[in-house]
């Protein structure tokens, strides 16, 4: 079990530089492309986290953010509005047979 080990502190005691160089060589052995970064997986993480509907000061506490406004980059980065409208918009495939989109209806 992963608790706290002190007041304002991360669920998991390792310094963030050991965390990214781990990362690093285990991205390296597998070939994986150098683009691919530890902050990569914490961005995706606290993206998801955000999509699935935590709450934003789970949020901050989950990813380590000592102020809100780090966070709320994730909640600007996911619009369930924007989501639904594209969801909505069905691009024509070669069975309809059509060169125009079908758009469901509300």
């Amino acid at each position: 079990m992963i608790e706290r080990v002190g007041k304002n502190r991360p669920l998991v005691d390792i310094h963030v530089s050991r965390l990214t160089s781990n990362f690093a060589a285990a991205r390296d052995r597998a070939g994986l492309p150098k683009t691919l970064t530890f902050h990569s997986l914490r961005h995706t993480f606290a993206s998801t986290l955000v999509a699935l509907g935590v709450d934003i000061k789970t949020v901050q506490e989950l990813v380590g953010h000592r102020s809100m406004e780090s966070t709320q980059i994730y909640v600007h980065s996911f619009n369930p509005n924007k989501r639904a409208a594209i969801d909505r918009f069905k691009l024509p495939t070669a069975e309809d047979g059509k060169g125009t989109s079908k758009v469901q209806s509300a």
